[in-house]
């Protein structure tokens, strides 16, 4: 048995476990568990570089959430979490490395507060029920590590004669690791900036430039945009959150690209409100709202009356009901915003910025709140849960106030990111120039909420994917996402063009600005199928339409259709689906069952494959689809007895594993593509959020302009 050698009094003694038999191994498992954590790590850098997609990390998962929230970027400096983390584990494998098994208090000390670490990014991920697999295993390694180091320290023997030398050794080997790391992080990160800046500023450049070349041209008549189709695609809101590259979405909440990632949500095969939503700085449920939700179901014809209430100006053309700057401005900027979104509030800042230099810009503002409490196109989500009411007050303000009360109230909201008590409220309206009763009763009119879902359905016309959506003289504004873009286009607007009216203004039909955000996307990493099913088409089609979705699942069938009677028609396109049920039992990334036989409906198509190969997989996958109403309990004896299969064969089938391994396999997949909602679709890896609307072919359009790129 290792005996215990008496240290000097007072003095602190390195430990090494040398003379203890299990010693070795016990440095050799921590040494270990600190590359894990390295690895997982640079996992998470390389991804940030966008090097690659990880599976189970793709744009709306977990992942993307924690790195667009507050916890994935280091205070003062913006810099991804991960990048800490992975200097962190080579700084503190250099020094257990370096002191030679001796353990120091030193490095004591730094795996106790490492594992501190780790708990609390444990806890916030569990707290946000935003499980990424790569930050755990991260920071389980972590806690491994701290546990063998404890036990090294129990079971090891005290050597006071190395103290000096060993933490000498520790404390330069973790600082040259960390500072290495570091610094060879630096620059890469710079470079990344760069791009993505060079990127933003080349976005709003051709944006500027649209409306340079608009201002020289004579008013041309306007687009009618079209009604608005049925929903086509189903929010699964316990699905992973994600997000665009200028539009972003998530299950959870997400869509492709902003970093607020609030894409609008719930209309026509829209995804649903994405991850960076973890950056919302308002509190959240009924604190926010307070008794005013009360009012929320006050009906048109109420008794409950604005009291002196101006009501909004009517201007002409494309402009809110109130306006800072001149009536008729050379440069005319409209923002659909929320009030309670982080890159709303980024985007009003820079304006501002600007429109306090200069007198030849006008600003006016459309609302389109992220909540469902007046917003339908949410669905299920309620993102903002104050944004309702904070549009509510701007309106009464200008009802009550005209343009400057209006604005003073976007300020005092954008100040506290939307979010307000009863209170808080009733006590800032004196301070703002209003009498808090005249103003409240004006709030909770019926015609306040009137007016902001008016500004929904405008929205909803012009494509909305995200806030905020932005137009400057009726051109949509693209590249806000990378802060100060916006400041610095806006300062570069040549001084002296001729004024123009909002009437001239006519943004693009909902339909174009489908396939612009289409066409600027980059593709998504190809997701690997070991073994696809086209239903049309081949590998070789220049075209590959490829579906996520769920036979259980009524838009999925309306999309099936639709992609069908496109790709058929056509020579140069394929069509292949893969399985996304939406249904916990199979698909772990869901918090419920949405559809009851998604799992089971898509065992029985894999198994038909199994059975009968490609032909056999086709009519049965045709059979689900092509249904009408929901799935019944024998549905698989049904479809095997009409796709000319053997029922008890086809039951057995189910049960292969190769049915299992082909499932996680899509799902894997999909969690590689981003997939958020059902059904989504993907034309040559770049996602259509929106695919159909009444009257318009989206899908058909998307898939003629990938033929031609």
């Amino acid at each position: 048995m290792a005996k215990k050698k008496p240290g000097a009094a007072g003095r602190t003694a390195a430990v090494t476990p040398s003379d203890d038999s299990n010693g070795g191994s016990l440095w050799g498992l921590a040494l270990g568990c600190l590359v894990v954590a390295m690895l997982a790590s640079a996992m998470l850098v390389s991804k940030h570089f966008g090097g690659h997609e990880l599976p189970g990390c793709g744009p709306t998962s977990a992942c993307a959430q924690l790195e667009n929230s507050a916890w994935g970027k280091v205070p003062g400096i913006g810099w991804p979490t991960s990048f800490l983390g992975l200097a962190w584990f080579v700084g503190l494998a250099s020094a257990w490395w370096s002191a030679r098994r001796a353990l120091t208090p030193l490095l004591v000390n730094l795996a106790r507060l490492g594992a501190a670490m780790s708990v609390l990014f444990l806890g916030v991920m569990l707290m946000k029920q935003q499980l990424c697999p790569y930050c755990v295993v991260t920071h389980l390694a972590n806690l491994g590590f701290l546990g063998l180091v404890e036990k090294i320290r129990s079971g090891s023997i005290p050597s006071p004669s190395d103290l000096p030398t060993a933490a000498r050794r520790a404390l330069i080997g973790m600082g040259l690791g960390f500072v290495v790391m570091t610094l060879g992080l630096a620059p890469a990160e710079i470079n990344h900036r760069a791009r993505k800046q060079s990127d933003a500023q080349a976005s709003a450049a051709r944006s500027v430039a649209a409306v340079n070349a608009a201002q020289t041209r004579p008013a041309e008549t306007a687009t009618p945009t079209g009604a608005e189709s049925a929903s086509q695609a189903a929010p699964l809101a316990g699905a992973p959150s994600g997000s665009p590259t200028g539009a972003g979405t998530g299950t959870d909440q997400a869509l492709t690209g902003s970093s607020d990632g609030a894409p609008a949500v719930g209309g026509p095969a829209t995804g649903t409100p994405s991850a960076s939503e973890s950056g919302t700085t308002a509190a959240a449920g009924t604190e926010e709202t307070g008794n005013l939700a009360d009012a929320s179901t006050t009906a048109p014809g109420s008794t409950n009356k604005p009291a002196a209430a101006a009501g909004p100006k009517a201007r002409p053309g494309f402009t809110g009901r109130y306006l800072l700057g001149p009536e008729n401005a050379p440069y005319r900027l409209v923002m659909f915003t929320d009030l309670q979104c982080k890159d709303c509030k980024r985007v009003e800042s820079e304006v501002m910025a600007v429109v306090g230099t200069r007198k030849d810009i006008s600003v006016s503002l459309k609302h389109f709140p992220m909540s469902n409490q007046c917003n339908e196109k949410m669905g299920e989500m309620n993102l903002h849960p104050n944004a309702c009411w904070a549009a509510r007050a701007t309106e009464a303000a200008g009802m009550v106030g005209g343009d400057a009360a209006y604005f003073k109230m976007v300020n005092w909201l954008f100040e506290r990111s939307g979010g307000f008590t009863d209170a808080e409220l009733r006590a800032a309206l004196p301070q703002l120039g209003f009498d808090a009763n005249a103003f409240l009763s004006v709030m909770q009119s019926a015609e306040t909420d009137v007016l902001v879902k008016k500004d929904i359905a405008e929205a909803v016309d012009l494509g909305i994917q995200y806030t905020p959506m932005v137009f400057l003289n009726g051109v949509e504004f693209r590249g806000w996402e990378v802060a100060g873009v916006v400041q610095t286009a806006l300062a570069e607007l040549k001084p002296g063009a001729p004024s123009g009216s909002a009437e001239n203004d006519k943004p693009a039909a909902a339909v174009a600005k489908f396939i612009e955000d289409w066409r600027v996307q980059q593709p998504r990493r190809a997701a690997i199928d070991a073994k696809p099913h086209f239903l049309s088409g081949n590998a070789t089609a220049k075209v590959q339409v490829v579906v996520y979705g769920d036979y259980a699942d009524e838009n999925t069938s309306k999309l099936d259709f639709a992609v069908r009677q496109v790709v058929q028609a056509r020579g140069d396109a394929a069509y292949s689906f893969r399985h996304y049920p939406a249904n916990m039992n199979c698909n772990p990334k869901l918090k419920k069952v949405f559809t009851e036989y998604g799992c089971d409906a898509a065992k029985v198509v894999e198994a038909a494959g199994i059975l009968g190969g490609d032909a056999a997989y086709n009519k049965v996958h045709e059979w689900l689809l092509s249904r009408e109403g929901s799935l019944s309990p024998d549905f698989a004896t049904k479809a095997a007895t009409a796709c000319g299969l053997d029922p008890a064969k086809l039951l057995a089938a189910m049960a292969d594993p190769a049915v299992e391994a082909a499932i996680s396999e899509d799902l894997r997949a999909a969690g590689v593509m981003g997939v958020i909602q059902i059904p989504q679709v993907f034309v040559n890896g770049k996602w259509l959020p929106r695919w159909m609307r009444e009257g318009d072919d989206v899908l058909g359009k998307v898939v003629a302009e990938a033929a031609k790129l």
